[in-house]
């Protein structure tokens, strides 16, 4: 029987979706950006439940892994008393994502100081949250804005103290468009199942491979769903305890991904 020039060289096991019915299926156009630093290189070699076979140091996605975006917010705080407490006067944001606001009451609440930055017209601005213990604000940033630059500030204008320190509790990421796999222990993102920032790989996905599947699967930008008819057994989470091998609990896959309906239960 004729190939008509089509030859099979080699072949991942056997290419098992988890979306059951692709008419109703809710996919991620394009996919989505992996960042392939935040999988583990397998210690030995393996065979997944798809029969795909895996080589000692090889990073793969197994079908059915929930995949988050990898995103931090950053948080930075300023403390208007790092010596004694100011008594009176004002102080001056001279910076803060490139907009100075002056003449700042030295007791300003957070209500009022994150109205003040709220009111900015810089993007991001807006979603820009203040809270305070004594003279220490603390600045949490969206994490749409990733690393942004310390906020600088002046603070001559005040009574009794007039040195502000600026510190940087927790850096943003700028790799907000890139996913890795969902670990509840992470502190990068991929702890977090929100709709919209999670989503299901449909097929095993090899990093490098000569034929990463007989569909023509891009390693980088892998098929992903977050909706549709789903079998239920094929995908990863569990009935237990959370973790980055065994998944988000039932319950955890449920509330993040409404919108998938299960078939084969």
């Amino acid at each position: 029987m004729s190939t008509f020039g089509r030859q099979v060289l080699s072949k991942t096991g056997r290419d098992v979706m988890v979306l059951a019915d692709l008419q109703d299926a809710q996919f991620k156009v394009g996919g989505i950006t992996i960042d392939w630093s935040l999988f583990a290189a397998a210690g030995s070699d393996a065979t997944l439940p798809d029969q795909t076979p895996i080589k000692t140091g090889d990073k793969y996605i197994r079908f059915g892994q929930v995949l988050c975006r990898v995103s931090q917010s950053e948080v930075q705080t300023i403390d208007l008393s790092p010596g004694s407490d100011p008594t009176g006067g004002t102080w001056d944001i001279t910076s803060i994502l490139g907009n100075a606001i002056d003449d700042i009451p030295f007791d300003v609440s957070a209500t009022a100081l994150q109205a003040l930055i709220n009111a900015l017209a810089t993007p991001g601005a807006d979603q820009i949250t203040v809270s305070k213990s004594g003279f220490v604000y603390t600045v949490n940033f969206p994490a749409s804005l990733g690393n942004v630059d310390a906020i600088t500030a002046d603070g001559s204008n005040m009574t009794t103290a007039t040195a502000i320190t600026i510190s940087t509790t927790t850096a943003g990421l700028s790799s907000s468009d890139k996913y890795g796999p969902y670990d509840p222990s992470a502190s990068d993102g991929r702890q977090n199942l929100n709709r919209g920032d999670c989503w299901v790989a449909n097929r095993t996905v090899l990093q490098n491979s000569i034929i990463p599947s007989l569909n023509n699967e891009v390693t980088d930008h892998p098929q992903v769903f977050d909706g549709g008819t789903a079998w239920k057994q094929r995908i990863l989470m569990t009935t237990g305890t959370h973790s980055l091998a065994a998944g988000p609990t039932v319950t955890e896959f449920q509330t993040a991904f409404p919108r998938v309906a299960y078939a084969g239960v």
